[in-house]
């Protein structure tokens, strides 16, 4: 009875409760209202909640109501009155739907409801009835039908998930309507909804989504999705659309921020590359930190060098505070490298070959023989010298054939034998093509407990030049093995070899020289085959046959053994220990030849004649660095909240031996066909050792968080302890921290049109702090004594020598880190259904305790000491811009932009010092790099004009000042040129020096387009720089008694060319002194800005029934040019990214045919 009556009353209070609700009245009253804002009003006032399909119903549909007092059935009575809905309560829920629909709720429907589950940026609704539980199989296959094991399936918005295994099988347990989130690297990510079918069969497609994508980061890995650093990412795919054999080169163009510059370019084994990201961080240039699956490498940019492109998986770069986890190593950015591992269950073999020809592509024009006199001549005559040496020779040799080698008789100087002239072109004579090869091959696999890769190449790189023993020859190899032991512990082994020699003359760069400025026409051999010399000319062929061989042997090592262990769920702890050497063996001997004039008279030894010495030398240097990573990574969800704690400690230690041993002749070696230190003589010899070691101990961390990959934090630190520091002094910690919001998800956005053209939008904003100790020693705190030279005492006739002692320099015991403060705010956008990509970011980088030496009065005797004394600030901003589409079904085409800017300025130094005259690096309120110079005002072009510009200027000038020289600005008004920096508020204390610009790069930019048809592809890079002003100090310019190149040729002013760029020719030193001093004159201060033709590829990849028929899994061939063209104001015959450097190896054009293949 009680029981009953239990009932009864409960049954009467929900009846009670229900009408309650329902006898709600609502008041609204309006003209011109959406239907959703009815719904959400009557929401409010109520707390019922609406239901409807947003693709079924126009919620925006307006509507006029007037509701006073009105109960919630009235209410909506008069609200649907002619608009063909109908609608039921349940519970709280009113659901909505058109008259013509049934009453099966599914859930593709849509609600306004307190706590909805989004998909796409709609309201997902689950129908009411209590969800089944079902247990799903399933396969997962590629596009060639074979299981993928190893794949993740989660369910989405729970932690709840499984992966394939070796047959690419899964079960799980699920509800209906319940989203499987399908992923695996190199897949694009599948969504699936369970829809009651228990067997599913789910094919991924190659490829990855620009969000699904996984970066590597420090000591990690994040989804593309969560991050909300300024990150860049090259994939495997992008390196080997540039086959280049220097990992650096090919990146060249394709990174925001990142400025490549390089120099000998056509050097084997020497080529010169520098690298900067997001412009200057110190004085002491610190350089980018190279880390290898997770091992931080000692080389720096140089460990490119030694690390084939082919075995690259990807390289991350890391350019603001997502590089504080580095602390101290990380101030000029950090460039994360992974190679690559097994993945596929089948064994796969890869060979990766191609021949490439290096052609001098940007070489010294050089004028005639008959040129290269007329400007000599003219000079002298200028001068006033008409009857000069050169005179007579004019009208020769415009009378005689030069294509045979002549004699002309009598020679200039009564003291040498003949002068003989050919045709010749001394750049073509040195430089020619060179044929270069390279082949990797690579086999790799997995299977369910284990994965390898296996990778060994091979480059033959022979030097452009066509005499002596020249070239490079580089050996790598890679070796990874992984093996889950158990499901909580698996180990692994990386082992990285490379060893190279690099073969050349050892006078190098004197060849260069010789080439690039010797006389025209000068011959090259006697009739006996003998190496022809005259008047003080040397041969630049006897430089690379005879003149001494250098020999450089490089070996480089790395052993690294892993560790993971899993002893929790979403529990990680890894442990690492690396160690690497580096071996360089380098030896080399310089040996003097004899060059003869014509008749087979003697002439001189290259060597004697300068009184030197036949030498050999031996260099031999071993570094070591032992690394050693613990840490642990913890990642869990609460509902919708996603974390991830990263905490560790790392332990470095570095030592270096080098060794320097020479001995001379006296003055010729006992052998110059050996080079071996016996050869030398023993009373003649120099011995050096020196050695070192430092260590650095850290510990870092690492918290991220995202609440539905729509809020996003992350914080990492670092303390590191320096041994190059005084104790007390060697311990900082580094923090950083940074934000992001995917804006694209609030309800707000997903509601407006603008929801239909962007996909995803995220904005990102960073701060941290990164530490630098580049260019400090080992030792550099502690106060050193060095032996220098002997001095003489006692007996004057006989003395005795005492080895004199002495301080080098003076010490600072205070001094400790740089920290670099960097933020930036940058904005992320995928938009026109994932067709569009793009990344704007804004940066500042400060640097407020620059190393920097003060300057001390000379009275001190000694060199200042380094400390923490100047404050450095660069400002820039970097976009970049990615389109893929197709034109018709087959024809895929894509097109990409970067550009990038950024500024340095010096803000203060610690001492007042004043600009120089010329090019200044550091002064306080500009530029780095910055030009203090006299303002240009033109060339006298009259005895008039040089009349006035004399009783203008009184002192300053040359005493033979004439027409046709240069004018400068007197800007302070006081009659006289003065190299003193101009002071505008009280000229009379300053000088006529002001400032003219810098010589930072500027805007770099690059843009690529390709296209796809069926395998067939077409791939080009351009590359460039708008901006980068520098001076051109070459001699070719002005009379020289060496080759001037053939652009600048009657480019001079004379009394008939007054319009000409250039100053008159003349051979007075003081004259050309002021006529090329630093100015803004232009044919001094030149904008060396450029676009380049970086690369063209057109390829083809065999399709799948091809392939089919020839067992292969891939089979690709392909054509490529590398630095095919350029377009630049400098003057032709110098190369756009170092200009006006006369000695070095022309820049060469690479032209590659490559063939790889997969079995």
């Amino acid at each position: 009875m009680i029981m009953k009556m239990t009932i009864i009353f409960f049954t009467i209070g929900l009846l009670h409760v229900s009408a309650a609700g329902l006898a709600q009245n609502i008041t609204l009253e309006g003209n011109n209202i959406s239907l959703k804002d009815v719904f959400s009003e009557i929401s409010k006032q109520t707390g019922y909640h609406f239901m409807w399909s947003a693709d079924k119903i126009q919620n925006n549909l307006k509507l006029d109501v007037s509701l006073k007092n009105v109960p919630l059935e009235d209410a909506l009575t008069k609200v649907f009155n002619g608009l063909s809905l109908k609608y039921t309560i349940k519970d709280k829920n009113i659901l909505v739907k058109r008259i013509d629909e049934n009453d099966i709720w599914t859930h593709k429907d849509h609600f306004e409801g307190p706590d909805p589950k989004q998909r796409n940026g709609e309201f997902i609704f689950h129908s009411l009835p209590q969800k089944i539980v079902l247990d799903i199989k399933g396969k997962i296959i590629n596009e060639k039908n074979e299981p993928l094991a190893g794949v993740s399936i989660l369910i989405k918005g729970t932690n709840k998930g499984s992966t394939t295994n070796s047959n690419g099988n899964f079960s799980i347990a699920v509800k209906e309507g319940d989203i499987l989130i399908i992923s695996f690297l190199g897949y694009l990510r599948e969504e699936i909804t369970v829809h009651g079918k228990s067997d599913l069969v789910i094919r991924l497609k190659e490829g990855t989504s620009e969000l699904d994508q996984v970066v590597v980061v420090g000591y990690g890995t994040q989804r593309k999705a969560t991050l909300t650093g300024a990150i860049s990412t090259i994939s495997a795919e992008q390196l080997a659309n540039r086959p280049t054999a220097q990992v650096l080169n090919s990146l060249q163009g394709i990174v925001p921020g990142m400025v490549i510059t390089r120099s000998d370019a056509g050097r084997p084994g020497g080529e010169s590359m520098s690298a900067t990201i997001r412009g200057v961080t110190s004085r002491t240039g610190a350089s980018i930190l190279v880390v290898i699956d997770g091992i931080p490498s000692m080389l720096g940019i140089g460990e490119l060098s030694n690390i084939s492109p082919d075995e690259i998986q990807s390289i991350t770069i890391l350019k603001d505070a997502q590089a504080a986890i580095y602390g101290s190593q990380a101030a000029a950015g950090v460039m994360l490298i992974t190679t690559k591992n097994g993945k596929s269950l089948k064994p796969l073999i890869e060979v990766n070959s191609n021949l490439t020809i290096n052609t001098p592509g940007i070489k010294r024009k050089q004028v005639n023989i008959l040129q290269a006199i007329d400007v000599l001549n003219q000079a002298f005559a200028n001068d006033g010298n008409i009857n000069n040496y050169w005179s007579p020779f004019v009208k020769y040799i415009n009378t005689t054939d030069l294509s045979k080698t002549t004699t002309i008789t009598p020679g200039p100087f009564s003291d040498t034998h003949d002068l003989t002239l050919s045709n010749n072109d001394w750049m073509d004579i040195i430089w020619g093509k060179a044929i270069q090869k390279n082949v990797n091959v690579a086999v790799s696999g997995k299977t369910e407990k284990s994965n390898y890769y296996l990778s060994m190449g091979y480059l033959d790189q022979p030097s452009m030049m066509q005499y002596g023993k020249d070239g490079l020859k580089k050996y790598t190899f890679r070796g990874k093995y992984g093996f889950e032991i158990t499901k909580y512990l698996a180990v692994s082994t990386n082992i990285g070899l490379s060893t190279n020699t690099r073969t050349e003359p050892t006078n190098y760069g004197t060849i260069e020289n010789l080439a690039a400025t010797n006389m025209s026409g000068m011959a090259t051999y006697t009739p006996d085959g003998s190496y022809y010399g005259w008047g003080g000319y040397l041969s630049a062929i006897g430089y690379a046959e005879k003149g001494g061989q250098l020999t450089d042997h490089i070996t480089e090592g790395n052993l690294q053994f892993q560790g993971i262990l899993k002893p929790l769920k979403n529990l990680e702890i890894t442990a690492q220990y690396n160690t690497n050497q580096y071996i360089g063996d380098d030896s080399n001997n310089r040996l003097g030849f004899m060059n003869y004039y014509m008749d087979g008279t003697k002439d001189f030894n290259s060597i004697v004649m300068y009184g030197g010495y036949e030498s050999v030398n031996a260099y031999y240097l071993r570094s070591q660095q032992n690394t050693t990573n613990l840490y642990s990574t913890y990642k869990y969800n609460i509902g919708a909240h996603n974390f991830s704690i990263l905490g560790g400690f790392s332990n470095t230690t570095f030592s270096t031996r080098n060794i320097n041993d020479s001995r001379r002749g006296d003055p010729y070696l006992s052998s110059s066909n050996l080079i071996y230190l016996g050869a030398g003589s023993a009373d003649f010899q120099f011995t050096n050792e020196s050695k070192s070691s430092t260590g650095l101990v850290s510990t870092f961390g690492r918290l991220s968080y995202d609440y539905q990959e729509k809020y996003i934090f992350e914080g990492n630190y670092r303390t590191d302890i320096s041994s190059s520091f005084a104790p007390g002094h060697r311990a900082a910690s580094f923090f950083g921290g940074s934000v992001g919001w995917v804006f694209t998800k609030e309800n707000f956005f997903s509601r407006t049109e603008n929801s239909s053209y962007l996909n995803s939008g995220k904005l990102r904003l960073s701060w941290g702090q990164l530490g630098n100790q580049t260019g400090i020693g080992a030792y550099d705190y502690v106060q050193l004594i060095a032996a220098g030279g002997s001095y003489p005492i006692g007996d004057p006739l006989d003395p005795t020598y005492a080895v004199e002692y002495y301080i080098p320099s003076l010490k600072s015991a205070t001094r400790s880190w740089e920290k670099i403060e960097t933020k930036n705010i940058g904005i992320d956008l995928i938009g026109l259904n994932q067709r569009l990509s793009g990344s704007f970011d804004y940066f500042i980088k400060t640097n407020p305790n620059m190393f920097y030496s003060y300057e001390f009065p000379s009275t001190l005797g000694i060199n200042p000491p380094s400390i923490n004394g100047a404050k450095i600030q660069t400002k820039g901003w970097e976009v970049s811009l990615n389109w893929h589409d197709h034109i018709i079904k087959d024809l895929k085409y894509n097109v990409g932009f970067v550009l990038s800017d950024n500024k340095s300025k010096v803000l203060s130094l610690a001492d007042s010092r004043t600009p120089g005259y010329g090019l200044n690096n550091w002064v306080e309120g500009y530029s780095t790099g910055s030009y203090f110079t006299y303002q240009y005002d033109g060339l006298i072009n009259s005895a008039s004009d040089l009349a006035n510009y004399k009783s203008t200027i009184t002192s300053g000038l040359p005493s033979n000042l004439r027409t046709g020289d240069a004018k400068y600005k007197d800007i302070n008004g006081d009659g006289k040129l003065t190299s003193v920096l101009y002071n505008p508020k009280d000229p009379a204390s300053g000088g006529d020096m002001v400032y003219l610009g810098n010589n930072n790069i500027r805007n770099s930019y690059s843009f690529n387009i390709g296209f796809d048809y069926k395998g067939f592809s077409i791939n080009a890079l351009f590359q460039g720089v708008g901006k980068k002003m520098v001076m051109d100090n070459t001699t070719d310019k002005y009379a020289y008694y060496r080759n001037p190149l053939q652009y600048y040729y009657n480019k001079t002013w004379t009394d008939e060319r007054t319009d000409a760029l250039y100053p008159k020719l003349t051979q007075d030193g003081t004259t050309i002194s002021y006529n090329y001093t630093m100015s803004d004159a232009p044919y001094m201060y030149v904008n060396a800005g450029y676009l380049r033709l970086k690369n063209l590829q057109i390829s083809y990849n065999f399709q799948p029934y091809m392939l089919k028929k020839l067992h292969m899994q891939g089979l690709q061939i392909y054509f490529s040019g590398t630095d095919l063209a350029e377009w630049s104001k400098i003057p032709k015959g110098f190369e756009v990214e170092k200009p006006f450097v006369v000695s070095s190896t022309p820049f060469p054009r690479s032209y590659t045919m490559g063939l790889n293949f997969t079995l």
